[in-house]
């Protein structure tokens, strides 16, 4: 398909219907995210001291986390100007 004409119309966006279908067209990627955290915290006082009670904390914490992500194919392929050109991530 040729390339509009250059003028102040179609510099402005004003495009034939044909060419519009050409150059624009929606991209659609999918993303599975997955998370897992736990957490488990306790603190208080030991012992009291002159100065105040000696106090203590100890926490402990989980996370897991997993990615699925697959962007468009025009994204993979490199054909996205001045967008993503990203690769499938797992992990």
């Amino acid at each position: 398909m040729a390339a509009p004409e250059l003028n102040a119309a179609s510099i402005g966006g004003n495009l034939s219907p044909a060419y519009r279908d050409y150059i624009l067209d929606n991209t659609i990627g999918t993303t599975l995210f997955r998370e897992t955290t736990f957490s488990f915290g306790v603190d208080g006082p030991l012992f009291a001291l002159p100065g105040g009670d000696a106090q203590m904390a100890l926490g402990l914490e989980y996370r897991k986390q997993r990615i699925d992500d697959t962007p468009d194919q025009q994204a993979i392929n490199g054909n996205l100007y001045g967008l993503t050109a990203s690769v499938p991530t797992r992990g």
